[in-house]
């Protein structure tokens, strides 16, 4: 369950992040199930890898993909930015006012983060920031994919932005059928011939004849 709305001074309201993204909402929702699709064919050409991966190397290996698929497909699109930051593929919107990573996605609440970058944006304190007339406050919000009950395919693909960890605001992203992730098919029996003892053969001993010797000449 979302948890309730929280507002910051500064922070885009839903309605007006909807109108930046506007133009990219069905090419940022092509990111999240392209990389999804590769992940359960990844899954499907070697099942023993992805059977040893727990849901962390799942989110990990996703979000690689996610990254590909952002360079790959925003690389000269005009209205956003594709930039790197502390080694993450950032897309920026609207001249710098949104900026959107790409991760795996809990509406019921964030993890708490772990670095000082990390929590510059849990906390969205780059709207507090002293900037020039000219510059926008950014906020910063988190596109990606929630998964269903059983983590077996997505359930939806969102934009989704919170402050100290709580919901802000959530915004639907374009749906399409993606692929589930299937258990790997089990190996087929391997066929096992009879063994069938060959039958005896009785081997009989023929004597020939010895020959005389023939006699000497006179």
């Amino acid at each position: 369950m979302e948890q309730p709305r929280h507002r910051i001074d500064g922070l885009l309201s839903r309605r007006t992040a909807r109108r930046v993204i506007r133009p990219h909402a069905l090419l940022m929702a092509d990111v999240v199930y392209a990389a999804w699709d590769t992940w359960v064919d990844f899954g499907q050409k070697a099942p023993d890898v992805r059977m040893k991966l727990r849901s962390l190397g799942r989110a990990v290996d996703v979000y690689e993909f996610m990254g590909f698929e952002i360079a790959n497909r925003f690389d000269k699109v005009r209205g956003c930015e594709v930039t790197n930051e502390d080694g993450q593929t950032v897309l920026t919107f609207g001249g710098g006012e949104l900026k959107a990573s790409f991760n795996k996605i809990d509406l019921g609440g964030v993890s708490k983060p772990t670095t000082a970058r990390q929590l510059r944006i849990f906390s969205q304190a780059d709207l507090q920031e002293e900037v020039l007339p000219s510059m926008p406050r950014v906020t910063w919000a988190r596109c990606g994919y929630v998964l269903d009950p059983t983590e077996t395919q997505i359930a939806r693909a969102v934009l989704h932005c919170t402050i100290d960890g709580k919901t802000a605001w959530t915004i639907d992203l374009p749906s399409r059928a993606v692929k589930p992730i299937t258990p790997p098919a089990p190996l087929p029996t391997p066929l096992v011939m009879p063994i069938v003892p060959l039958p005896k053969i009785a081997s009989a001993s023929v004597s020939a004849p010895m020959e005389k010797p023939s006699a000497a000449p006179s």
